[in-house]
C-alpha cells in the first residue's frame, strides 16, 4: 500500500515538473546538433557487431554511443542556460538512480574495492544512457531530427537481413555469432531486438492498419523479426513473440473499453485472426528450426509440444549437475556448465540473504559482477569466482550484488513508476498521435522491465537498444505535456510515415 502511494506521488511529481518547464525558445541551434549526434549514436549502437568482426574493441562503439549521448545532454544544458530556461532534471526519476549509485558506492567502500575504474563502471551500469533521456526531454521535438532518426533506424533494420541470411545459410542456427549487425556474442539481443521493434510495429498496425497492404507489411515484418530471433537460437521466441502480440492487442482492447471509443483501425476479429495465424507460425517455425526444441535435435526435426514445455522447464531451472550441462567434474574450467535463468535468480537472492546486514542491504560494489578488464585480468567468469553463480543473469542479479537489496528495490521502483505512468497516461488519452507514441513507449518499456527482472542485462548495459528506448520515452513525455511537440509528431507521422 505504501509503495503504491509512493508511485502515485512520483507520477504526480512528474506531471508537475513537466508542466512547470518552459519548452519554448530553443530555435534551430538544437536541431542541427541533436540531428547529427543522433545519427552517430544510432549507427554506433546498432553496428557494434560489424566493428567487432573488423577486430575493433567493443569499447570503441560503446564510447561513441556514450559520448554522443552525453553531448546531447550537455547541448540541452547549454541551450537552457543560454535561453535562461530552467533545465528539467526529472528528479522523481533521477533520484532513485542516484540512490542506487550511492548504495553501490557504500558497498564499494566497505569492501575496499574503491578505484577510479570501479566508480566509473558502477556509474555506467547504474545510469546506462539515462543522461540522453534528460537531454531529450529538454529539447523541442523537431521534424528533421525525427526524419534522420527514423531513416537511420529503418536502414539499419533492413541491413540486418543480409547478415542473418548469410549466418543461417553458412553457420546455421547459432546464438554466439553475427546477431545481425548488432553484436557478435550478446545472444540475448537476438530476441530482445525483435520484441522491441514488435512493440512499435504492432501499435502501428492496430491503430493504422486499415488496408490489405498494411496486413502484408505487418506480417512480413513480423516474419523477418521472428527469423532474426530463430537464427540467433533464442528458444524464448516461441513464447515471447506471441505473448507480445497479444499484449498489444489486449492493451488496445482495454483502452477501447475504458474510453468507450473506437481505436482499432480494422475489425478486432481480423486483427485477432492475423495475430493467431502469426503465433501459430512462430510456434511451428521455432520448433522446426531450433534444434533443441524438437525431438530430433536438428533443423527440421520432428516437433512435440510436450517436449517444448518439458525442455523449457528444465532449461530455466537446471542446476550444475543437470544432464543439459557437461560432466560436473569440469565445472571450475568449463564455463558451459551453467544454472538456468530462474535458478540463477533464486540462488543469488538466497546467497545475499545469508550474508551480513551490510552486504544484504548494499551489496558488494562495482567489482562484484562486472567482467570489465578495467577491474583486472581474466574476469570473464567473475560471478562464479566470487559467488559460485554462473549462468544467464538478469539485470536484477547484477544490481543485487553491486548495490544490494536496497538497490534492487530502488531499480524496481524506477521501472514500476515509469510503467504505471505510461500505462495510466496511455489508457486515459484519446488523441491518436499521442496514443501511438504512448502505446509504443509502454510496450517497449515492458521489454526493458522484463529483461531487468527475468532475462538479461543486455537492454540496460549493452547500449544497443537503450538509445531507441530513451528516445521513445522522451517523445512520450514531451508529446503528453507539450501541445506544440504533439503537433510536430502528428505532422511528421502523416508526412514521412504516411500515418493518418
Amino acid at each position: 500500500m505504501v509503495c503504491h502511494v509512493q508511485i502515485l506521488l512520483l507520477c504526480e511529481l512528474l506531471r508537475h515538473q513537466f508542466h512547470s518547464t518552459n519548452p519554448g525558445g530553443f530555435g534551430r541551434f538544437s536541431l542541427g546538433l541533436t540531428g547529427q549526434q543522433w545519427v552517430l549514436v544510432l549507427f554506433a549502437s546498432l553496428t557494434q557487431g560489424v566493428l567487432q568482426a573488423m577486430g575493433l574493441p567493443l569499447a570503441i562503439p560503446k564510447t561513441i554511443v556514450e559520448l554522443g549521448s552525453w553531448s546531447i545532454f550537455l547541448c540541452a544544458l547549454l541551450i537552457c542556460h543560454k535561453k535562461n530556461i530552467k533545465f528539467n532534471f526529472a528528479w522523481p526519476l533521477t533520484i532513485p538512480l542516484l540512490a542506487i549509485y550511492l548504495t553501490g558506492l557504500i558497498s564499494t567502500i566497505v569492501t575496499d574495492t574503491t578505484s577510479p575504474a570501479s566508480l566509473f563502471l558502477l556509474f555506467r551500469s547504474t545510469f546506462s544512457l539515462y543522461p540522453l533521456f534528460l537531454g531529450l526531454i529538454n529539447l523541442e521535438v523537431k521534424s528533421d531530427c525525427l526524419r534522420r532518426c527514423c531513416s537511420t533506424i529503418i536502414f539499419l533494420f533492413f541491413a540486418q537481413l543480409p547478415f542473418i541470411i548469410y549466418k543461417f545459410s553458412t553457420i546455421g542456427v547459432n546464438e554466439n555469432i553475427w546477431i545481425g549487425t548488432l553484436h557478435q556474442n550478446a545472444g540475448q539481443i537476438s530476441v530482445l531486438f525483435p520484441l522491441f521493434l514488435i512493440s512499435i510495429i504492432s501499435p502501428w498496425f492496430l491503430l493504422y492498419g486499415r488496408d490489405f497492404k498494411h496486413v502484408i507489411i505487418f506480417t512480413t515484418l513480423i516474419m523477418i523479426l521472428t527469423f532474426f530471433a530463430i537464427a540467433g537460437e533464442k528458444r524464448a521466441t516461441i513464447f515471447l513473440v506471441p505473448l507480445w502480440l497479444y499484449l498489444c492487442f489486449s492493451l488496445l482492447l482495454l483502452k477501447e473499453f475504458l474510453n468507450n471509443k473506437q481505436f482499432f483501425a480494422a475489425p478486432k476479429a481480423q486483427a485477432l485472426l492475423i495475430f493467431f495465424i502469426l503465433s501459430l507460425g512462430v510456434f511451428y517455425g521455432s520448433q522446426k528450426l531450433i534444434p533443441s526444441l524438437n525431438l530430433d535435435e536438428k533443423v527440421g526435426g520432428e516437433i512435440s509440444i510436450l517436449h517444448v514445455f518439458k525442455y523449457t522447464r528444465q532449461y530455466l531451472t537446471r542446476d550444475y549437475i543437470d544432464p543439459l550441462n557437461n560432466p560436473i567434474e569440469n565445472i571450475d574450467q568449463d564455463k558451459g556448465i551453467q544454472l538456468g535463468r530462474f535458478a540463477v535468480i533464486e540462488r543469488s537472492f538466497s546467497y545475499i540473504s545469508s550474508q551480513n546486514i551490510v552486504h544484504f542491504l548494499f551489496g558488494y560494489g562495482a567489482s562484484a559482477m562486472n567482467p570489465s578488464y578495467l577491474l583486472g585480468p581474466d574476469r570473464s567468469d567473475v560471478a562464479y569466482q566470487n559467488f559460485g553463480i554462473r549462468g544467464a543473469a538478469s539485470n536484477v542479479v547484477r544490481v543485487l550484488f553491486e548495490s544490494g537489496t536496497v538497490g534492487v528495490l530502488l531499480k524496481f521502483f524506477w521501472f514500476t513508476a515509469v510503467f504505471i505512468w505510461l500505462l495510466n497516461t496511455f489508457l486515459n488519452k484519446s488523441n491518436k498521435t499521442l496514443t501511438f507514441i504512448l502505446f509504443s513507449a509502454f510496450t517497449s518499456h515492458c521489454v526493458f522491465f522484463f529483461d531487468f527482472l527475468l532475462y538479461s542485462d543486455a537492454t540496460w548495459c549493452f547500449d544497443i537498444l537503450s538509445p531507441m528506448y530513451f528516445l521513445l520515452l522522451a517523445l512520450a513525455f514531451r508529446a503528453n505535456f507539450y501541445m506544440d511537440d504533439r503537433i510536430v509528431l502528428k505532422n511528421f507521422l502523416k508526412t514521412h510515415l504516411k500515418i493518418y
